[in-house]
């Protein structure tokens, strides 16, 4: 007797499990069908398959005496119920109907196995319609209705209420542990299509936020610290780069862009997998028609199924990078007009003021002195007053040109100091080779032949030249005095004569500097004039 029931019960949890088998399938084969329409051919299925497991019941069943079969089929009912609701439970008892009157034709035993369960469908069916299903509870009772079914039917059939007893105690310690087992194959099988379903949604959700992203998102093998292969690439890459997605999937990453960029070396492979830590880059990618885009790549190193792979997210930039250049531009451009003197091109003020410090911050590393030429047009006012201010713009252009060249072949810079001064700082400069410019730039104006009829030292013109040179020391008071010494000295050149090169040395400042010319200086200034 036990063998049959033993055989009843592994149909029941077969015919669970084959359930949650059929409708696994159907969920990942149409998905969208679970909302429309797909409740009804779910439980026109689950009918079908508990109704053939009911079938198998009916002919694996324990004959008694006259006649009289026991099998779980009612049990077989109230799980087509619970799974698959009143279709289900009504489709399973006609075929369990069908089985039974075929086994042993109509007479009392069959038609009353036959009434029990009609009885337990429409109990079951009342059932499922009043509680949730997914409950132990709902289970229990519905078990506890379907036995009392079983015992008044047995009742009915058996001649002694000792053989009642015998076969109902064989049948609640059969049928009791399949109910919990069906109950808890549910229950875990439930929980698996959940996972399954959520994990379907997630991938379907992330499968779309990667192919519908703008950015470029591609996904390459790395193998000995290289990129291998391109495992997957969205959308935005393929069209980015010009290739079909299917074409883009083809190719390596070495196709794309340098290799030795993204080479990997062990320890960072290791960082980036054990700390999460990402690389990001800018770099170029070649498109298919040979052209380049400047990209911005943040690469993640991942490990998928055992093997190392790149997930890159690269964002195209050649617009901004475009804006950041021309603006790089504009901003210099804006930077030199700032420290140019708007008439004559050459730094103004300002501009000499910076490059000043520079100079003098160099020269205090390395000790070398530091020379500052300061030079007056001689007679200025009166060439504006002879030849009008737009010939005397235009003298002033041509001197700031001299001066600029003749600066630059001694290392150093000229600007425009202020009307018709101008000013030259030459670093890692003596007073001698200061002398020698000095007369360089004077013979470089001269050459000019700018004719000078106010002048009254010559009919072209000239400059005078002060020259102060320093070597700078540590919380040296003279960085701010050196042009000051440069002014002194250009004042003693212009009364001393004009058109003539004074350098400015100790002792010659304030009243003083009027009338202490020094031999020296007047002999050099002379030898330099010729």
């Amino acid at each position: 007797m036990i063998q049959p029931f033993i055989s009843n019960a592994s149909i029941l949890l077969l015919c669970v499990f084959g359930y949650y088998l059929l409708n696994l399938r159907a969920q990942r084969d149409a998905p969208g069908r679970q909302a429309e329409g797909g409740g009804q051919v779910r439980s026109l299925t689950t009918g079908f398959l508990f109704g053939a497991a009911g079938v198998l019941l009916v002919v694996s069943s324990v004959l008694l005496e006259g006649g009289v079969r026991l099998d779980l089929r009612n049990v077989d009912i109230l799980i087509a119920a619970l799974l698959g609701g009143p279709y289900a439970a009504l489709i399973a008892t006609g075929f369990i109907a069908a089985a039974r009157l075929a086994q042993g034709g109509i007479y009392l035993a069959s038609v009353v196995g036959v009434s029990s369960a009609l009885a337990t469908a429409l109990a079951s069916i009342i059932l499922v319609r009043r509680l949730p299903v997914c409950r132990l509870s709902t289970w229990m009772i519905g078990y506890i209705i379907q036995y009392l079914f079983i015992v008044a039917t047995y009742a009915i059939v058996l001649p002694s209420d000792s053989l009642l007893f015998r076969y109902m105690m064989y049948y609640i310690v059969v049928s009791l542990p399949v109910i919990g087992l069906c109950y808890m194959l549910h229950s875990q099988l439930v929980r698996v299509n959940e996972l399954y379903a959520e994990a379907q949604y997630n991938g379907e959700k992330y499968r779309q936020l990667f192919y519908s992203a703008h950015d470029l998102v591609y996904l390459f093998t790395v193998e000995d610290g290289q990129p291998r292969r391109i495992l997957d690439a969205n959308t935005a890459a393929a069209q980015a780069l010009g290739y079909e997605r299917d074409e883009l999937l083809a190719l390596s990453p070495k196709d794309m862009y340098d290799p030795a960029f993204l080479a990997l070396e062990r320890d960072t492979e290791d960082s980036c997998l054990l700390k999460g830590q990402q690389r990001m880059f800018e770099w170029s990618l070649t498109r298919k028609d040979g052209s380049i885009i400047l990209v911005e790549i943040s690469g993640r190193i991942l490990r998928l199924s055992g093997q190392l792979v790149c997930l890159a997210v690269a964002r195209d930039i050649s617009l901004r990078k475009e804006s950041e250049r021309a603006l790089m531009e504009a901003n210099q451009k804006l930077e030199r007009l700032s420290v140019s003197d708007g008439l004559t091109g050459i730094y103004n003020r300002r501009g000499m003021d910076l490059y000043y410090r520079m100079f003098w911050d160099r020269a205090l590393e390395s000790g070398a002195p530091l020379a500052v030429l300061l030079l007056d047009i001689d007679y200025f006012k009166a060439y504006n007053d002879t030849y009008g201010h737009l010939a005397g713009d235009h003298c002033l252009k041509r001197i700031a040109v001299a001066l600029e060249s003749q600066a630059a072949v001694a290392g150093g810079i000229a600007c425009r100091y202020g009307g018709e001064e101008f000013a030259v700082v030459l670093p890692e400069t003596d007073g001698m080779k200061a002398l020698q410019v000095a007369s360089t730039i004077r013979e470089a104006v001269s050459g000019l032949a700018l004719l000078h009829a106010g002048s009254a030292v010559s009919g072209c013109v000239t400059l005078s030249i002060g020259i102060a040179v320093h070597a700078p020391q540590e919380e040296d008071p003279v960085r701010e005095d050196l042009l000051e010494r440069a002014d002194q000295a250009l004042y003693i050149a212009k009364h001393g004569g004009r058109n003539r090169a004074a350098m400015w040395e100790k002792g010659l400042g304030g009243e003083a500097a009027e009338d202490l010319i020094t031999r020296s200086q007047v002999a050099a200034a002379e030898d330099l004039i010729g």
